[in-house]
């Protein structure tokens, strides 16, 4: 949901031309004051709107979880981000610093990457621990089609190395998106929505996966 609903009007982030049964305004400032009291009861995608005495403002707090972030679903993310806060897991199951570097991306391998590789490639295991500054990251989730098999390949399999069962990548992501995300789960046990048959938990891919009992303890998300 990019729009948020007032009492007679809506305002859309996107500024869209219309809605149904509702006129539109192009920007919250176009809402009267008791549509505007009315909005700060509701939460909305990006968040929520706020009243501080007689002023409004918008914000982007609301936790949809997790509390850390295991690994990515897809084949691999570019990532960009503004400020440290970026941890990653290590081949010892330590959460070590990922610092942003002038002129680099961070280039974090999904899960997807690590099944075709048989768990060569690992997924990386990444959380965001809170700082003191603003941060923004700004990822490019690399994947496939939806309907594609993904399974190891031939190269990196072999006596002594028995190949993982494979997945659909978007039945895959779909899963892991739903057990990652709180308003997602409560769908899921409301019975809203169902996860596709042979789902993986959680933490089945990473190092997180390998060093389950070491990475056990909770991360405040930023």
């Amino acid at each position: 949901m990019t729009w948020v609903q007032g009492p007679v009007r809506y305002a859309d982030l996107r500024q869209p031309s219309h809605h149904p049964r509702r006129p539109g305004v192009s920007a919250l400032s176009g809402l009267g004051f008791e549509e505007l009291l009315a909005l700060t009861r509701q939460e909305a995608f990006a968040g929520r709107l706020r009243r501080r005495s007689d002023v409004f403002h918008w914000a982007r707090t609301l936790d949809f979880g997790p509390v850390t972030l295991p690994d990515d679903y897809e084949c691999f993310t570019l990532l960009r981000p503004t400020a440290p806060g970026l941890e990653v897991m290590n081949g010892a199951g330590e959460w070590i610093d990922a610092p942003p570097l002038d002129n680099c991306f961070v280039v974090n391998t999904g899960d997807l990457l690590e099944l075709w590789t048989n768990g060569e490639f690992a997924a990386t295991s990444h959380r965001v621990r809170k700082v003191a500054v603003e941060r923004y990251s700004f990822p490019l989730f690399c994947t496939v089609d939806y309907d594609t098999p993904v399974a190891p390949l031939p190269a990196f399999t072999g006596p002594g190395r028995p190949a993982r069962p494979g997945v659909i990548a978007g039945e895959h992501l779909y899963a892991q998106t739903v057990q990652t995300f709180r308003y997602l789960g409560q769908r899921l046990a409301d019975g809203e929505i169902a996860l596709p048959a042979g789902s993986l938990p959680l933490s089945s891919f990473g190092q997180e996966a390998r060093h389950a009992p070491r990475s056990s303890t909770p991360f405040p998300r930023p």
